[in-house]
């Protein structure tokens, strides 16, 4: 038995304090002019490929109960440690249309060199969506961020967009849950020693939509390594009784 414990232990730790993970997910949250803006970003490395889901999970209603809130992400990002060695093939956001629940692309670059790069290349008619390096006074590898940076086009919570609390206008076009996909010449790192690494900015927060904020991300565990954590301190403490009652 307490070599079973032991073993169970130990895989534990391993899972637990592994630094090699392929995926990891991050939430946020902050206030602003009475209203909360949340999301939540799962970030995932496969070879040379980077895919980032992003969720708006933002209430639908001030903090107070009062009236509407719909934070809309404008911009989002992250930094790669090995970002200098790194050559972008190719770059592409998808996002799910709040009017027809389709997924399109809002922002791209081809290997051909079409849509819009890090580099400045102009983005397409049909791109809402452009790829940066800084917004709101914060720098970033890789920020996708919408055209103009303005709230059109912004992504919004789905439960905003079934309760029309999204802000008004016949043009406007808004979309819910988002995926960037980046591809590499090599394997990307994830850098998350910066506070804003990974980043998302909202704006349209709160009290008539005049609150923005600029969000830092903090990793969520994931429920195995939860799980497997719980399972060896268990072990650990059983351990430990069983050399007191010696």
């Amino acid at each position: 038995m307490k070599k079973l414990i032991l073993l169970m232990l130990s895989l534990a730790l391993l899972f637990v304090f592994r630094s090699d993970a392929e995926a990891v997910s991050f939430a946020f949250s902050g206030q602003d002019e009475g209203g909360t803006g949340s999301a939540t970003m799962d970030i995932s490395i496969s070879d040379n490929t980077l895919t980032a889901i992003l969720r708006n999970t933002s209430p639908t209603s001030l903090d107070n109960g009062s009236g509407d809130n719909a934070p809309g992400i404008t911009g989002f990002g992250l930094i790669l440690s090995n970002s200098s060695s790194l050559n972008l093939a190719s770059w592409g956001l998808t996002a799910y249309d709040t009017a027809g629940g389709d997924i399109v692309t809002i922002g791209s670059l081809d290997a051909g060199g079409s849509g819009t790069g890090a580099d400045g290349t102009a983005n397409t008619a049909d791109d809402e969506w452009i790829l940066n390096t800084s917004m709101a006074g914060i720098s970033l590898d890789f920020l996708p961020t919408t055209d103009q940076e303005n709230i059109d086009g912004a992504l919004f919570s789905p439960a905003a967009s079934e309760s029309s609390t999204l802000p008004g206008g016949q043009n406007d076009v808004f979309f819910t849950e988002a995926i960037l996909t980046l591809v590499f010449n090599e394997t990307p790192n994830l850098d998350t020693s910066y506070s804003f690494s990974p980043f998302v900015r909202m704006q349209n927060v709160g009290d008539g939509g005049d609150g923005s904020l600029k969000l830092g991300g903090e990793p969520v565990p994931e429920p195995t390594t939860m799980l497997l954590l719980g399972t060896g301190l268990i072990g650990l403490s059983v351990i430990q009784r069983k050399r007191y009652k010696k």
